[in-house]
């Protein structure tokens, strides 16, 4: 600070000046975009004019109002001549911290690049193993796929062979009230047939199930016959076959499926069964 001083007293406060003011010149055009280094430029000019006074006041010790005149000339030379290189001082930081963040912003890039690249290349590596397992797993779908399609197509036939076996018994039980409705209307109702039929012999019900009430449904009208025609009453062997041929002959005659005329004729045999046996007994 004693630089100043100096050249006030030397007299060349003049150069001193004319060379601050070129210098601050260069600093103002180089902070002339940029409002905020400028006013950053006065501060520390402010500061050193502070400072320089200060200083001047101190050294003197004692002053008297032509040394504060001096002190104030001091720091006015002092801001003078600080604010010119602050304002480049300010000027080139700028500069380097614009450069670094565009030097930082460009890695960042770089490495926000170099990342994309890899995770892009990881995912084409982790697609090549997918498509990789996919070809290499396609005998085993393929199997898989043709089981599970006989699987389908085995439970798809079971189900449409449930469903005809449920259909053709209660066919049969439909045909058979038909034939003998005649005589049995009164003791055994079409409405309770379709009774029976709807809460025994549904859909809902297994094959199994279904077949086995429509064994039970048939019993249900022969017994409703029998009991409306009972079966005539033989004391021979004779007369008993002579009967059952004609029966014979009378339900290969019936225009019924023949799937029931094989179960007419079935009862039959076991009918003529029972009642040779009883002939047998009554005989002996």
């Amino acid at each position: 600070m004693h630089f100043i001083s100096d050249a006030i007293q030397n007299g060349d406060y003049c150069a001193l000046f004319f060379f601050s003011m070129i210098v601050m010149v260069v600093g103002d055009r180089m902070v002339s975009s940029q409002p905020q280094m400028r006013i950053w430029g006065l501060r520390i000019a402010a500061l050193a004019f502070v400072g320089f006074t200060v200083n001047h006041i101190v050294e003197v010790g004692s002053p008297l109002p032509p040394d504060l005149a001096m002190a104030a000339l001091v720091g006015l030379l002092g801001g003078i001549v600080t604010l010119g290189p602050a304002w480049i001082a300010l000027a080139i930081s700028a500069v380097l911290v614009r450069y670094g963040r565009k030097v930082a912003s460009s890695a960042d890039s770089a490495a926000l690049r170099l990342h994309r690249e890899r995770e892009k290349l990881q995912e084409e590596r982790r697609r090549k193993r997918e498509q990789l397992e996919w070809q290499r797993t396609a005998p085993e779908r393929e199997r898989a796929a043709k089981l599970e399609a006989e699987r389908r197509e085995r439970e798809s036939a079971r189900q449409h062979e449930a469903q005809q076996q449920r259909a053709d018994a209660r066919a049969d039980c439909e045909m058979l009230y038909q034939l003998y409705a005649v005589d049995i209307s009164e003791r055994f109702p079409r409405q309770a047939l379709d009774e029976w039929i709807a809460k025994y012999m549904g859909d809902d019900q297994s094959a199994g199930n279904v077949h086995r009430r429509a064994e039970q449904l048939r019993k249900i009208i022969i017994h409703h016959r029998e009991q409306v025609k009972p079966t005539p009453k033989f004391s021979d062997l004779t007369q008993l076959a002579n009967w059952t041929s004609q029966q014979e002959e009378e339900i290969k005659s019936l225009p019924i499926d023949g799937r029931l005329q094989r179960m007419l004729l079935a009862n039959l045999k076991v009918k003529n069964a029972e009642l040779a046996t009883q002939i047998l007994e009554n005989s002996g």
